[in-house]
């Protein structure tokens, strides 16, 4: 219903965005490109990054004191480390937590703050400068990176021993195991062997291998030892009458009893017993093991880590879970005394 209103009245009165588009066809047209041009170049410019980058305002400082109490480390490092970072005008908030042998202090930085690098250096250079703290409490670690994006792990694991690895090692033992039966008296006899990587010294293993030949001849094991020694195994042929199942829980039990079991080489395999020589390469396949030894892989993943470090987009390489090599210097009190 028109309300009284002529179609011609309505018509001349009634203003609306369809009407000025059909009256002013050009003008239409400007704004429609204008629009398609900006639409275009919003979409050319919106970030695309599925990682976007954004700016890092929160920061930590980690001060270690082994064997302090947290009230005591509350008064004489953490205050003067929050009155430190706080010396810098773009921070906003500082809040610490203190526990037993340890301080640390988290802090934000002015959402405001254009440069958070040159704020962090700045901040960074003045814990450095913290010189009277107590003696035994730091050094002051400064952490910056929580906005590091994890965006690829690798994972780097040594396959077992093939069969070719297998075969070679089992004719080296086969001839090692025939070579000390040949002058052995007759009896029933058992070969024990640990094999390992060829890569790996095989004086650590070896030197395993005789305390515990000295030991199994104390238990009363067997008689007429024998070391057998080759390319990536070392071992001992003895004359005894127990059966290989028997004899390899005896054997372990002496290992784990008698001998430091977190001294003995990672990269050795489990102790086989072989009783007849034919069997040597069926024996090995049970228990074979990696073919690549601990250090290998260290060498393997230090390879990768440099290589990654060359690509631009980069920044951080981290190895975990990499067994650290240590020394142990083995020394006769006598010696010791007599050396001084």
């Amino acid at each position: 219903m028109s309300h009284g209103r002529s179609d011609d009245e309505i018509i001349r009165t009634t203003h609306n965005t369809a009407r000025f588009c059909v009256e002013t066809p050009h003008v239409s047209w400007v704004l429609l490109v204008v629009m398609c041009l900006a639409g275009f170049y919003a979409y050319m410019a919106m970030p695309k990054r599925k990682d976007p980058q954004f700016q890092v305002i929160y920061a930590a400082a980690v001060c270690p004191w082994p064997g302090m109490p947290a009230d005591r480390i509350e008064q004489l490092v953490t205050r003067r480390i929050e009155e430190r970072i706080a010396e810098n005008s773009n921070v906003e908030l500082v809040d610490s937590t203190t526990r037993g042998s340890v301080s640390v202090v988290v802090f934000k930085l002015d959402e405001r703050t254009r440069d958070s690098e040159k704020a962090f250096g700045d901040i960074s250079d003045r814990l450095s400068s913290l010189r009277d703290l107590p003696e035994g409490a730091g050094p002051v670690e400064f952490i910056k990176d929580f906005g590091d994006t994890s965006a690829l792990m690798l994972t780097v694991a040594s396959p077992k021993a093939d069969a070719l690895d297998l075969a070679l090692r089992a004719d080296s033992l086969r001839a090692a195991i025939t070579r000390a039966r040949d002058s052995a008296p007759a009896g029933g006899r058992v070969s024990l062997v640990a094999a390992f990587p060829p890569s790996i010294d095989p004086t650590p293993p070896a030197r395993q291998r005789d305390l515990l030949m000295a030991l199994a001849a104390q238990a009363g094991i067997g008689k007429d030892f024998r070391r057998l020694d080759g390319p990536g195994f070392v071992g001992f042929d003895v004359e005894t009458d127990r059966d290989e199942t028997t004899l390899s829980a005896d054997i372990t039990t002496l290992m784990t009893s008698r001998l430091a079991v977190a001294d003995l080489h990672p990269d050795v395999w489990p102790v086989v017993a072989i009783r007849d020589p034919n069997d040597t390469a069926a024996r090995l396949s049970a228990v074979a093991g990696d073919k690549y030894s601990y250090r290998e892989l260290d060498q393997f993943t230090d390879v990768i880590k440099r290589t990654l470090q060359n690509v631009p987009q980069v920044a951080k390489v981290t190895r975990s879970g990499v067994l650290p090599e240590e020394i142990y210097l083995e020394y006769g009190q006598a010696r010791l005394a007599a050396s001084a």
